[in-house]
């Protein structure tokens, strides 16, 4: 993969965090903003997949946990038949 060169700030206190994190972790700090900023982005793009299947579960009349599970018994004790 090619990587493109990015410039970033960030508030004096966040780059010496950063600094000692990737000190003593033995890693290079670009190393750990990737890794942060690839995390981040995983995390809001399972957020906005749970968004869809909330909203999909809402026009099946599924409201909650409870109700999945209800769902799911109701299912398993049709296919025992």
């Amino acid at each position: 993969m090619e990587n493109i060169v990015s410039t970033i700030s960030f508030p004096r206190e966040l780059e010496q965090k950063l600094k000692e994190f990737a000190k003593s972790r033995g890693k290079p700090k670009n190393s750990l903003i990737q890794e942060a900023v690839r995390e981040y982005l995983e995390r809001r793009e399972i957020e906005l997949i749970e968004r869809k299947l909330q909203a999909r579960g809402r026009s099946l009349g599924i409201e909650s946990e409870e109700d999945v599970v209800d769902l799911v018994r109701k299912v398993r004790k049709r296919s025992k038949r």
